[in-house]
């Protein structure tokens, strides 16, 4: 179990890593990138066999090497149908960060809501670390962990990402 405090604390030095490799890097790229994802996962609580869904995620280039962003899709954890649960489904909603230690390979950390399929007025807290490879075509691929939690109940999955972007900027400047 993961306690709130640790999570706190990670997104904490996450930020101040993000801030010293900005600051030290010339700010070169200002791309805006918009990519359309699938996920697959595994998910980590007993009585569910899948996890699938999709989302839209909007990229802010700050650097060469660090980047904001903003994410929206659906998620849905399927039960093994040997008990009794029924399967469920969430919109996530997250904001968060990327940073390129090498020119392809990236680490993101993100936080947000997850607000149930069928009682908008039921959210939890969501955060999703994790890391990929972007290919210079628009392909990514990434894995990552993400967790929802609810009155220190949580549900979480270990997923890969398989999503193509484009880059608004270079579509903009065109016209």
């Amino acid at each position: 179990m993961i306690n709130t405090k640790f999570i706190g604390r990670a997104i904490f030095a996450l930020f101040l890593l993000t801030t010293s490799i900005a600051s030290a890097q010339p700010a070169d790229s200002r791309a805006i990138r918009v990519s359309l994802g699938f996920s697959t996962g595994i998910p980590n609580r007993h009585g569910f066999n899948v996890v699938y869904g999709g989302d839209v995620r909007a990229q802010k280039d700050f650097s060469r090497s660090v980047s904001g962003l903003l994410t929206l899709g659906y998620t849905e954890f399927q039960h093994d149908h040997k008990n009794n649960l029924a399967d469920f489904g969430f919109v996530p909603f997250k904001l968060g960060t990327k940073v390129f230690p090498l020119e392809k390979l990236y680490l993101t950390a993100e936080v947000g809501t997850a607000i149930k399929q069928h009682k908008a007025q039921e959210s939890s807290f969501l955060w999703s670390p994790g890391l990929g490879w972007a290919f210079n075509n628009g392909l990514d691929l990434g894995l990552r962990y993400e967790e929802s939690r609810r009155r220190g109940i949580g549900t979480g999955q270990f997923a890969f990402r398989i999503a193509y972007g484009i880059d608004l900027t270079s579509l903009i400047q065109r016209n």
